[in-house]
């Protein structure tokens, strides 16, 4: 039977989206009974020997990747999901005075958004610092692309995408709903390092 249900919900409006409300229930099931620990050990290792491939999987995605690069955004419907979705990833390796500009196309998808993560894939210290955005919020270009900027430090620049003071972080970007017949170049991203010093305020 089912063992895992994973639901993601993304929101690109925080102002004003607000999120869902769910409730699950599993008919025929017992509810609550007396903690068994054995049941619960056998659950720990079951998930870490299945999802030892997933990370491992993932890990390879980005070791893989030369430092300070970006992968062309590759459509979901490759690896049997919807073509209406898309994902790229990047691996970079920043000085104190050095920054990333990724010029990102949302391609008028409902949702596009890029994240700065840790090496647990997760967006970081995201509770307290700008390591995420996505196309309602970002200020986009005249062409409607958008120019975001990745640092260890605030450059002052619009679109700033904080890595909390990281050396070695990954990137992942999104898009969600994209049209059936592609803007402009369809979903794209492209990354150069440079000095701050360089950068347009």
């Amino acid at each position: 039977g089912t063992r895992l249900l994973l639901i993601r919900e993304l929101m690109g409006d925080w102002s004003q989206d607000t999120p869902f409300a769910m409730t699950l229930e599993v008919e025929g099931a017992a509810r609550g009974g007396p903690w068994d620990e054995a049941w619960a050990l056998d659950e720990i290792c079951h998930y870490a020997i299945e999802e030892f491939y997933l990370w491992f999987w993932m890990n390879n995605i980005y070791r893989n990747l030369p430092p300070n690069s970006v992968t062309p955004a590759q459509s979901a419907a490759a690896m049997g999901g919807s073509a209406a979705m898309a994902t790229a990833q990047g691996y970079f390796e920043l000085t104190e005075d050095e920054a990333v500009i990724l010029e990102w196309d949302p391609a008028d998808a409902r949702l596009s958004g890029l994240s700065a993560l840790n090496w647990w894939y997760i967006p970081i210290d995201s509770h307290r610092i700008s390591s995420t955005i996505n196309n309602h919020q970002a200020l986009p270009n005249a062409d409607g692309t958008i120019t975001v900027v990745l640092s260890r430090s605030d450059p002052g620049v619009a679109n700033w995408l904080d890595c909390g003071g990281l050396r070695h972080f990954l990137i992942t970007a999104r898009w969600q709903g994209l049209p059936n017949e592609p803007v402009r170049q369809g979903a794209r991203i492209a990354s150069r390092v440079v000095n701050q010093s360089q950068l347009e305020k």
